[in-house]
Formats: C-alpha cells, structure tokens, sequence
C-alpha cells in the first residue's frame, strides 16, 4: 500500500522530463505545523533548516502527524501502536512534505491541486480543488487524473 499510495500523489515521467504532484489539503497541515530555525554550518554561512527531530513540534512524529490528519492518536501507555497502514500513510504524506514544500514555495500558494513541471522548472497549477479528505483516495486521485 506505501508505494502505492505515494505513487498517487507523486508521478516522475522521466523520458518526457515531467513531473506531477498533487498537494492535498493534507500536505498543507503538515507544512503549516514545520519547525523551522536558522542553521549555521562550519563555514558560518546558514540557511533555514527544518528540524529533523520534531518537524512537526514534538519527537513524536508519527503523534504529530495522527494529529494533524486526524487519525486516532495511539495511548502508548496501554501498549497501543498505529496499524501498518496508519504508519505507510503518515510516513508517505511525511515524506511528500518535499515535494509540497516545493509547490508552495515556488507558487507562493497553498492552494490544493494537481501540478507540474519540466525538467526541474517551477511546479505550476494545472488544477485546483482536490477532493477534500484525500488520505483514503485511490479512486478520487484516479478520477482527478482520468
């Protein structure tokens, strides 16, 4: 189901040098919620950085991100973990925060839809308004796209 569900979102046609994704309103909590500080590297030179351990504010990722998308959190107290598909859906919309933190820097939007680009150019909004709870949409992303 991970890469299935990653592949959704996420489309690489490298012959054509095209690239599709599909930032949900998912991907926007997620980003919306960074922590983000300025690091400095060895030369003194910095850049804003997100935090590795606690992107979303707290080590625990996977709570994090429950939260946001609405998940039920698990009670780690009494024993309870996320089921494997919790864990491949919240560890893919994790990981797609490269890509939409791409879109909505480049777009200067956080506006769901489908985009593009070419050969690493800035991704541009080829159409807006995606279902709006897409964490469960295999055949919602396949309508938008059909």
């Amino acid at each position: 189901m991970g890469r299935f569900t990653l592949a959704l979102r996420h489309f690489d046609f490298k012959q054509l040098g095209l690239e599709f994704f599909v930032l949900a309103p998912e991907h926007i909590k997620l980003l919306q919620r960074l922590t983000v500080y300025w690091h400095v590297n060895h030369d003194g030179y910095g850049a804003p950085t997100v935090d590795v351990i606690r992107p979303y504010g707290n080590s625990d990722i996977h709570g994090d991100i429950a939260e946001l998308l609405g998940l039920p959190r698990s009670d780690w107290e009494a024993g309870a973990t996320y089921s494997p598909d919790q864990i491949v859906l919240m560890d893919a919309f994790h990981r797609e925060t490269e890509f939409a933190l791409q879109v909505v820097l480049q777009t200067g939007q956080f506006q769901p839809g489908l985009y593009v680009r070419r050969w690493y150019t800035n991704w541009i909004l080829v159409v807006a308004r995606v279902p709006t709870n897409i964490t469960n949409r295999g055949e919602s992303c396949q309508k938008l796209l059909g």
